[in-house]
Formats: structure tokens, C-alpha cells, sequence
């Protein structure tokens, strides 16, 4: 099982507070529309960052395969 960083779990809290604030919102008068857009603009930034930061390990992930492919074409010949 993968350990969550710290990164997964701001995610979540914030994803539980936009969940909270469009349930108020729809429900009272509160909050402000600004507000629930601050808060959808820095979701997505995280987002976005999260995507990088995996899309690194990949890279890293496919790079090893291709060192390791190499290998066994050079075992072959």
C-alpha cells in the first residue's frame, strides 16, 4: 500500500472543503462566489502539481526499462 505524502492529504482536505462550500452555498447565502473560486484556483494548481511530480516518476520508471531493454538486446546479440 503507498503511503500518502503530504501533498495527497492537502488534496483531500481541500477537495472536502469545496465539497462543503458549494453544499452552503447552495443551501445559504454564504460564501461568496470570489471565494469559492480562490479556493478552485489553488485545487487546480495543486492538481497540476501533483500530475508533474508523477509524471517525473515516470520518466524515471520508463528510463530504467529502457536501460534494462538495452541490456537484454546486448545479451541476445
Amino acid at each position: 500500500m503507498k503511503k500518502p505524502n503530504i501533498l495527497d492529504i492537502i488534496l483531500l482536505v481541500i477537495m472536502l472543503i469545496l465539497i462543503f462550500l458549494f453544499i452552503w452555498r447552495l443551501f445559504g447565502s454564504s460564501p461568496s462566489l470570489e471565494q469559492i473560486g480562490l479556493i478552485l484556483t489553488i485545487f487546480f494548481g495543486l492538481i497540476t502539481l501533483e500530475s508533474r511530480l508523477n509524471d517525473k516518476q515516470i520518466s524515471k520508471d520508463l528510463k530504467n526499462i529502457h536501460i534494462v531493454l538495452l541490456e537484454i538486446k546486448e545479451k541476445i546479440k
